[in-house]
């Protein structure tokens, strides 16, 4: 059987074995497959700043691709979600004593007060109507001067530039596909945020962050975007010529060659990608 490394290794990051051989010796070689959050491991890794020692919440953790890369590097990680997915993944025997995945229920997190050093939240503020629920039991559970790390969409640059200038691009869309152009960049966020089933239909900001944070007692560390601006651009305009063409807006991905382009060019670019926002919040209670 295929096992999970006990050192985080960019090129196979995430994999988790599953017991089935060719699934395995996919994710051994190339590794977890959502291409964004890919491109963004190292920048997350690099946010959350994770220590030996140290004891770390991934809160919706859903397939525990980034928890039992977190396991690799602290002392004790955990992952937790919903969705029973996480009572089927595998622990991989090198780690089965620094990493655990736990149901949620509905309403406070089941740990005591200050028990977790660092805490990350990827993409889960926008998926309720009142995110300071979850922010509160984020500054219970988390030690005083603790990490929260926010990784939140804050939108498509790309797009919304298009719209604000009518621009040759949003020409091109309207006059080919016109009965499926959204009516502005506002209306496409409803739409993209509704078929995610999140329950918002705008894109958190920085400042919207900063300021939902701030009022729930965190203090900013710093903010930071990811990935590049050559990736992040690329998501956000073939995400809106698919939809303006069939009505989808999830899209499949050739992983591997758009993996190694995109981690390749990213070698060459300094600018960030402005629709993927990672904030990094001290508890300051």
């Amino acid at each position: 059987m295929l096992s999970a490394s006990t050192r985080v290794n960019y090129r196979n990051f995430g994999f988790i074995p599953k017991g089935r051989f060719i699934r395995d010796l996919y994710g051994y070689l190339f590794g977890h497959r959502n291409l964004f959050k890919r491109l963004q491991a190292r920048d997350i890794l690099n946010a959350l700043d994770l220590k030996s020692g140290e004891k770390a919440l991934d809160f919706g953790c859903g397939s525990g691709h980034f928890t039992v890369e977190m396991a690799k590097v602290c002392g004790d990680a955990i992952g937790i979600d919903l969705s029973p997915v996480v009572g089927n993944i595998i622990i991989p025997p090198a780690l089965e004593k620094k990493l655990n995945f736990i149901l949620a229920k509905e309403g406070a997190l089941p740990f005591e007060d200050n028990s977790f050093d660092v805490l990350l939240a990827s993409e889960v503020i926008a998926t309720v109507t009142d995110p300071g629920v979850f922010l509160n039991e984020f500054r219970r559970v988390l030690r005083p001067g603790g990490r929260l790390v926010i990784c939140n969409g804050a939108g498509h640059p790309f797009v919304e530039q298009a719209y604000k200038e009518k621009n040759s691009f949003f020409q091109w869309a309207l006059r080919k596909y016109p009965e499926r152009m959204p009516e502005s960049y506002e209306s496409y966020c409803q739409i993209l945020n509704k078929s995610f089933g999140n329950a918002v239909d705008w894109f958190y900001s920085e400042s919207d962050v900063a300021s939902l944070l701030s009022k729930h007692g965190f203090e900013k560390i710093v903010a930071d975007y990811s990935p590049g601006n050559i990736a992040g651009t690329y998501f956000s305009k073939s995400q809106f010529v698919n939809y303006i063409k069939t009505g989808i807006t999830h899209t499949h991905q050739k992983f591997l060659l758009k993996y190694f382009t995109f981690s390749l060019l990213r070698i060459f670019e300094n600018e960030k990608f402005k629709g993927g926002l990672i904030y990094v919040a001290s508890n300051k209670k």
